[in-house]
């Protein structure tokens, strides 16, 4: 009888061990679930984008520092822009301003219905810059998200991640064509 409830002792000190290593990556895995369902919506997946960013991020930005939002750019194309390369970075600004830091989504704004209340006024230089790319497959846009420390350039948080290339997607990441005015000097 004594060894019965002595394995039992053994099996539940081993658990209780691996419980906070196994419950950590458990949750992890849980919570990457919502980048791997097609149903999800884009704004659900900014927000959840910017939670990872932001606590990858932790160590190093504080709630004081000012965080200036930039527009993502197209791998395959930098030069042009799109309403993607804006659209999910001022989603991803707002909420990590939701979170409480200081953010400046100014050079990323493009919905009228976003508050500018608690953001962070566009004077002066930021501390942090919150941008990085994104590429269209053919089945899917991959998102490179970066936040950097704006005086030296380290990169302090990263987080990558897909979404479905969905009818509504592929018209947002439609790069806008631009005119320009070459002028020859040699004449």
């Amino acid at each position: 009888m004594k060894t019965g409830y002595l394995r039992m002792f053994f099996v539940l000190i081993g658990g209780a061990l691996c419980l906070p290593a196994c419950t950590a990556s458990f949750l992890d895995l849980a919570s990457r679930g919502i980048f791997q369902r097609q149903d999800v919506n884009v704004t659900e997946k900014s927000y959840a984008a910017a939670d990872y960013l932001i606590e990858r991020a932790g160590g190093y930005v504080s709630k004081k520092d000012r965080i200036e939002v930039q527009p993502l750019l197209a791998r395959d194309n930098p030069d042009l822009p799109s309403e993607f390369a804006k659209a999910i970075p001022e989603q991803i600004g707002s909420r990590i301003s939701q979170l409480g830091y200081r953010v400046d989504i100014a050079p990323v704004r493009v919905s009228a219905d976003v508050p500018h209340l608690g953001y962070a006024e566009s004077t002066g230089a930021p501390d942090y810059l919150l941008g990085g790319t994104y590429a269209t497959g053919r089945q899917d846009v991959a998102v490179y998200l970066r936040i950097t420390e704006a005086r030296t350039g380290r990169v302090v948080g990263v987080f990558d991640y897909t979404m479905p290339l969905t009818r509504d997607i592929a018209a947002l990441t439609e790069t806008q064509p631009r005119i320009f005015r070459v002028e020859n000097d040699s004449e």
